[in-house]
C-alpha cells in the first residue's frame, strides 16, 4: 500500500488534502466552459473547482477520475495540439 499523498500518471498528477483530491490535467484544453460541462456530467455543479497554474489546469474534487473519465472528458474537452 502506498503511504505517500501524491502519485502520478502520464494523464494527470494526484494530490490529496484533506478529503479534497486536486488533480492536475496534463492536457491541454481549448475551452475552460467545455472542461466545466465535462465535469458537471462527471461529478456534478459545485461539487469541484477547476484553477488555471502554469497553462495546466487543475480541478480539485471529491475525488481522482479514472483513467476512463479522464478520456471521457478529453474526448469531450481536448484540443489536439495536431489539429490546430
Amino acid at each position: 500500500m502506498n503511504s505517500g499523498n501524491s502519485a502520478t500518471s502520464s494523464s494527470s498528477s494526484v494530490s490529496t488534502t484533506g478529503s479534497v483530491m486536486e488533480q492536475v490535467l496534463r492536457k491541454a484544453y481549448k475551452d475552460p466552459a467545455k472542461l466545466r460541462q465535462g465535469l458537471d456530467q462527471l461529478w456534478g455543479q459545485g461539487t469541484y473547482t477547476i484553477r488555471l497554474r502554469n497553462n495546466r489546469y487543475i480541478i480539485s474534487g471529491p475525488r481522482i477520475l479514472t483513467h476512463d473519465e479522464l478520456e471521457q472528458l478529453e474526448e469531450f474537452a481536448h484540443q489536439h495540439y495536431d489539429s490546430v
